[in-house]
């Protein structure tokens, strides 16, 4: 199994971060950050230090989903490092959503699920957590991108 540090290093490595540059922002010792580096439990406090520090929204979601109890409910997180790949996640999660309305609208029948459509439900919930990971992982990129250019967007 991968080391689930790693992550952690690489949103630091992508904000240009070395540990010793970095650690301070999170009010903690180059060596401890080492450790969550390299696989140690972080707290959620300074989860959400690295989020800002990084601009890597994404460490939150990724973070709640492999390293706490909670993180079964959320959908599969993404990772989402190009422009180009948060147009690719938005059109696959276009299309999955396509795919739940597809599923859920043969399922119901005169407006009922019947026993036939109940067997599709599976397929219904497996593309509505597709869409969702895709659109939340999207999402943070964006965030990241807005956080990133700041006034420099061009007005909306």
């Amino acid at each position: 199994m991968e080391n689930l540090g790693m992550f952690y290093k690489e949103c630091r490595k992508q904000a240009g971060l070395t540990q010793e540059r970095a650690a301070p922002m999170l009010g903690v010792e180059p060596r401890r950050l080492s450790d969550y580096e390299n696989g140690a439990r972080v707290p959620d406090d300074v989860v959400s230090l690295m989020a800002d520090a990084y601009n890597a929204p994404i460490l939150v979601l990724w973070h709640v989903k492999n390293r706490t109890p909670l993180g079964r409910y959320l959908p599969e997180i993404m990772p989402t490092r190009t422009d180009a790949d948060l147009g690719l996640l938005t059109v696959i999660a276009r299309k999955n959503a396509a795919r739940a309305e597809e599923s859920i609208m043969e399922a119901l029948e005169g407006g009922k699920l019947t026993e036939r459509g109940a067997g599709m439900i599976d397929d219904y919930i497996r593309y509505n957590e597709a869409t969702t990971g895709g659109m939340l992982s999207g999402m943070a990129y964006a965030v990241k991108i807005r956080n990133g250019f700041g006034s420099r967007l061009p007005a909306s």
